[in-house]
């Protein structure tokens, strides 16, 4: 594995979209790390302690030494930075190679994945075939069981400098809830993933083509990067969600690319080996 002498310590939750995304990212950089999960449940995400490292109150976030990083897309270009002797998952934006794994990491990190995810969750005898869906994001999407005002307002008295975090968080829950409550904007993103579908089998295709015959190749060749990074998890959560049909019978490029992941170690140790969201007695619905 590759070393450095500050220590490198991934805050996440296991059921997070992004969470998976930034652990994926260190396991392929074969990097040496401690995780710390969050008990998101508890709103541990929303102590002062965390909200020095990721104000957002958001996972991921990394700590390596002195310095935090929030954001998955931030942690990749860092750990690319600070570890250079590892595998390089952003090729050098001035070549070829380095502009299209950016440009699939930009389409990709635009999808709504929490309209997604949620409103496939809402809409599920709609949309959905055979989903792994546990009790509490049902609880979520088929309306508030209780208003979380509460549990914010009590965080805002004890913790006041982080008042307008709590604010933040409270209208983020209820945005979301509408738009998942909204059938035609879920089926429009849907729409748009789809499309994007579409061109990631047409771009697996040109790889294929350019490969040698045989030869094992990934999204955009032969080596493993982060646009990579980015459709495994997508993909992945598509599965849990119910959405895999999305892929099979009609993309056969992108379904055996889908089955390839699952020959790698550090896939397996990210997404595959770790509790399941969608099966687990978990009372979080920290999907995003």
């Amino acid at each position: 594995m590759a070393s450095n002498k500050k220590v490198l310590t991934l805050f996440y939750d296991f059921r997070s979209y992004c969470s998976q995304r930034a652990f994926l990212t260190i396991e392929e950089k074969g990097l040496a790390f401690k995780k710390r999960m969050l008990m998101l449940d508890l709103k541990e995400n929303l102590e002062p302690w965390y909200l020095d490292i990721n104000i957002k109150g958001e996972v991921p976030a990394i700590t390596h030494g002195d310095h935090s990083v929030p954001d998955s897309n931030q942690i990749l270009d860092y750990l690319d930075k600070e570890f250079p002797e590892s595998p390089r998952l952003q090729p050098d934006e001035t070549t070829t190679i380095g502009k299209k794994v950016r440009q699939w990491r930009n389409q990709i990190g635009d999808l709504k994945i929490d309209i997604i995810s949620f409103g496939s969750i809402r809409h599920r005898n709609e949309l959905t075939r055979n989903a792994l869906i546990p009790a509490a994001s049902l609880r979520f999407v088929e309306g508030p069981a209780k208003n979380p005002n509460a549990e914010y307002e009590s965080l805002m008295l004890k913790y006041p400098k982080y008042k307008e975090v709590y604010e933040k968080k409270i209208h983020k829950y209820r945005s979301l809830q509408e738009k998942v409550n909204d059938y035609d904007q879920v089926v429009s993103e849907i729409k748009t993933l789809d499309a994007l579908l579409d061109e990631t089998e047409k771009q697996l295709q040109e790889t294929k083509s350019q490969s040698g015959s045989g030869e094992e190749h990934w999204f955009l060749g032969h080596t493993f990067t982060a646009a990579d990074v980015y459709f495994a998890i997508l993909l992945n959560r598509l599965k849990y969600l119910g959405l895999v049909h999305h892929l099979y019978g009609s993309k056969p490029l992108l379904t055996a690319y889908y089955e390839r992941l699952h020959q790698r170690e550090a896939f397996l140790k990210s997404c595959v080996n770790q509790p399941n969201a969608f099966t687990s007695k978990t009372n979080g619905t920290n999907l995003g």
